[in-house]
């Protein structure tokens, strides 16, 4: 346990935030959960119930301390941080516990891998997360969400200014069975200044059969960077295999400059 035996009671009470909260009664607390107007009012009812109902649990979560891997990243990978109680305590504790900069996110990837976060409130704490790494943490929620919310979601994670964060929108977005609704998104990404996000866009044309953009997907065969390059090459084959073969610039590739990326070529024109 990442708090040892020595937790006291005192420990195990809620945050000074949740007294008003605290003070209503379980059924007032259910009710808001589910119908309050907005996801800050339902995820504090939530929390609320979180530490009404496993208090040891949720003080877990809100105290819990990473361990530190190899390169010293912080890792939030204890039990404690398992399970929807520590879902909407960790979220609680991104938005009020004072969590430092460096912790962020690990912290967001634990409270996503938990469980129990509503789409709304990833989109809340999305727009306040000062750490990129946070932000794309947030957005693996937007995978199995409400295609109306998720969406649109995806759609605000391509204004970002960070280039981790949109290729994860448009990663997410190629995991999403309604994905190619948002093709305008892949065709944005595709002439990104940022390769790993020019990438996620030639592997999401593959992944969501997006035939529209096959020409672009012909374009990324002679991006400056391998990897938008192989992705590229991948989408094509999966768009049309035979028709990817008649392509004389996929014929030049066998002799590509990068080894991984003419291997795939000499196996995608031996077939």
């Amino acid at each position: 346990m990442l708090i040892t035996a020595l937790l006291t009671l005192a420990a195990l009470a809620a945050p000074p935030h949740l007294d008003a909260l605290s003070a209503r009664s379980t059924v007032e607390l259910d009710r808001a959960a589910l119908s309050a107007p907005t996801w800050q009012e339902r995820h504090d009812a939530r929390v609320a119930l979180a530490w009404r109902s496993a208090p040891d649990e949720a003080a877990l979560a809100w105290e819990g301390q990473p361990v530190l891997s190899r390169t010293m990243a912080p890792l939030f990978t204890s039990p404690d941080f398992h399970g929807p109680v520590a879902g909407v305590v960790l979220v609680d504790r991104l938005r009020r516990g004072g969590v430092p900069q460096h912790w962020r996110g690990g912290l967001t990837q634990a409270a996503v891998l938990a469980g129990g976060v509503e789409a709304e409130a990833v989109i809340g704490l999305f727009r306040d997360e000062p750490v990129p790494e946070a932000r794309a943490a947030l957005l693996d929620v937007l995978g199995k969400a409400e295609p109306g919310l998720a969406l649109a979601g995806l759609a605000e994670a391509m204004e970002d200014e960070s280039g981790r964060v949109r290729a994860t929108a448009l990663q997410v977005l190629a995991g999403r069975a309604d994905g190619a609704a948002r093709a305008d998104l892949v065709l944005r990404g595709s002439s990104d200044s940022d390769y790993e996000v020019r990438a996620a866009a030639m592997q999401a044309i593959g992944w969501l059969g997006l035939a529209d953009l096959w020409d672009t997907a012909v374009g990324g065969l002679s991006d400056p960077e391998a990897r938008v390059r192989m992705k590229a090459l991948r989408a094509l084959e999966r768009l049309d295999s035979a028709r990817a073969v008649s392509l004389t610039q996929v014929q030049a590739m066998a002799q590509d400059p990068d080894k991984s990326v003419a291997s795939v070529a000499r196996r995608l024109l031996a077939r």
